[in-house]
């Protein structure tokens, strides 16, 4: 019993950590916009945008899933598990209207693809430092 209730906690506790980790939005200098609402933000990364404003294609760019910031953004932007956004994906991208995500293990190689691809938007843990790519605000924040 008492080591169900300490996996349990453990568990739970692993939860709550991803949750609780301030994630932000990155975009390629060109085509992507330094700001967006929540709701816009949602939509890029719910694939219902696919192109910006300017008729560039959008290019997700999200860590793996199974990363600390993969499961942050599953709660945080998706609202839903990682097998979820996982099976989300598979569908959406099967019906062909839109690409699946592009997939890092690394925040480094999530920033390098962001920054050398244009139109591309990704989401990273933490606070977005300079660089190459920009540092895109939701709701006027540069985390949340």
């Amino acid at each position: 019993m008492k080591k169900i209730v300490l996996i349990l906690f453990l568990f739970s506790t692993g939860l709550v950590k991803a949750q609780d980790m301030p994630i932000s939005v990155i975009g390629n200098q060109a085509a992507v916009p330094a700001q967006l609402s929540m709701a816009d933000m949602q939509n890029v990364f719910m694939g219902k945008m696919p192109k910006w404003s300017g008729g560039e294609k959008v290019v997700i760019a999200l860590m793996k899933l199974n990363t600390d910031a993969g499961k942050a953004t599953c709660s945080k932007v998706y609202h839903m598990s990682a097998d979820e956004v996982k099976k989300y994906w598979l569908t959406l991208s099967m019906k062909g209207t839109v690409d699946a995500p592009q997939f890092f293990n690394t925040t480094g190689e999530l920033k390098d693809f962001v920054a050398k691809t244009k139109g591309s938007i990704g989401i990273i843990e933490g606070s977005a430092s300079a660089g190459f790519s920009k540092t895109v605000l939701v709701d006027g924040k540069k985390s949340f």
